[in-house]
């Protein structure tokens, strides 16, 4: 089933849970059938000698003044906060709009779960593309499998351009990943759920420090040298041949 989908029929689930929640039972009144007896006792009263309460006011121990500490805006925040909070709690009106409030929050919140747990890029669920781009590993239009990266590696070889020498590499090695069935590429999904998908594999480590190169080259406001581009290349024909073996 479609990723996008199964996040869809999790948020509605969510909600709709959320919404049986907050609706309010029927209420039964039950009237209050005890009976109050009334203490008709007459009260003790005991006094205090007046020197032992004298000695008490004299005591540092028994002293108990406390002195206000100097007042800025922070503490004047919190004060107004406090207040706020303890109004809605207080309140009947208020305390529904709380109530609601709060299961909305835990909602989203288990929205956020599911998305992350499916690996997905939580503007790609709307189609639309993240602005997070250094967690996005191809732009979604773009398939890993009708690319000639011989051909395409080649050019930008010869062309000085390392960057996008890597960023081939890279995707290269999605695609063998994927057809060795190790991964489930998809587009919109995230480096890190790649290495995540790799967790009972050998290779996992030498895959998560290529894709921190990866980003920190293609994405790095600094032009990639030829050097640095030789050594990242030899770590991903390494990379290339660590997941042959298996």
């Amino acid at each position: 089933m479609n990723k996008r989908r199964i996040f869809f029929f999790f948020v509605f689930t969510i909600l709709h849970i959320s919404a049986a929640i907050g609706r309010d039972p029927q209420q039964h009144v039950v009237k209050d059938t005890l009976r109050i007896n009334t203490d008709n006792t007459v009260p003790l009263f005991r006094s205090f000698k007046t020197e032992k309460l004298a000695a008490y006011k004299t005591d540092p121990a028994f002293n108990y003044t406390e002195e206000m500490a100097p007042s800025n805006w922070w503490q004047r925040f919190k004060h107004w906060f406090y207040n706020k909070l303890g109004s809605l709690l207080v309140n009947k009106k208020s305390t529904i709009v709380a109530k609601w409030f709060f299961i909305l929050l835990g909602a989203s919140a288990l929205i956020f779960l599911v998305y992350k747990l499916l690996g997905m890029d939580i503007m790609s669920v709307f189609g639309k593309k993240s602005h997070s781009d250094q967690n996005q590993l191809v732009d979604p239009a773009e398939n890993i499998h009708v690319i000639d990266f011989d051909a395409e590696l080649r050019q930008a070889i010869e062309n000085n351009n390392f960057k996008s020498a890597i960023r081939l590499l890279y995707l290269r090695s999605l695609k063998q990943l994927t057809d060795q069935q190790y991964i489930d590429w998809q587009p919109g999904k995230t480096n890190q759920a790649y290495i995540q998908e790799l967790s009972e594999r050998s290779f996992q480590a030498n895959f998560a420090l290529l894709t921190s190169q990866f980003e920190y080259t293609c994405y790095g406001d600094f032009a990639v040298q030829k050097q640095h581009f030789i050594i990242i290349k030899e770590a991903f024909n390494n990379l290339t041949q660590l997941i042959s073996d298996k």
